[in-house]
């Protein structure tokens, strides 16, 4: 799809000549990035994601408060995040279950998303190869 670049206003803002597309081109940029055309599409909202939500809000909250909201790795206070351990879009049975969450702080948190360190249910800790310290 080709875009008419054609300004309807021009003007120098900041020393520079400026252009603004026109009120067609925009809302054919803006239609070509909606819906299932955008790279962040994920499907859509269902009723059951925003169903969900409140009981989510709660677990979320109930792992930190478990926790005294510091990283049950590291000890560190600082940004508490409620992580699952059998990841949330894997086991729907186990969302909402606290054996399933662990409170990590963002840099552990990191850790674990990127491989350097692995959780297991029941709890264990094992350092992946190469993960060493940041």
């Amino acid at each position: 799809m080709s875009y008419s670049l054609q300004p309807t206003k021009i003007e120098w803002t900041h020393g520079r000549l400026t252009w603004r597309p026109s009120d067609e081109t925009r809302k054919r940029m803006s239609e070509a990035q909606s819906g299932k055309n955008n790279p962040g599409w994920r499907g859509g909202t269902t009723k059951q994601r925003r169903r969900n939500h409140h009981s989510d809000s709660w677990w979320v909250r109930t792992v930190k408060e478990r926790a005294a909201h510091s990283c049950e790795l590291c000890g560190s206070t600082e940004n508490p995040h409620s992580h699952h351990i059998i990841p949330y879009s894997e086991a729907e049975e186990y969302r909402l279950d606290l054996a399933n969450g662990i409170c990590l702080c963002a840099k552990c948190h990191r850790k674990v998303h990127s491989g350097k360190i692995v959780l297991q249910l029941p709890i264990r800790l094992s350092v992946a190869e190469g993960g060493g310290s940041e």
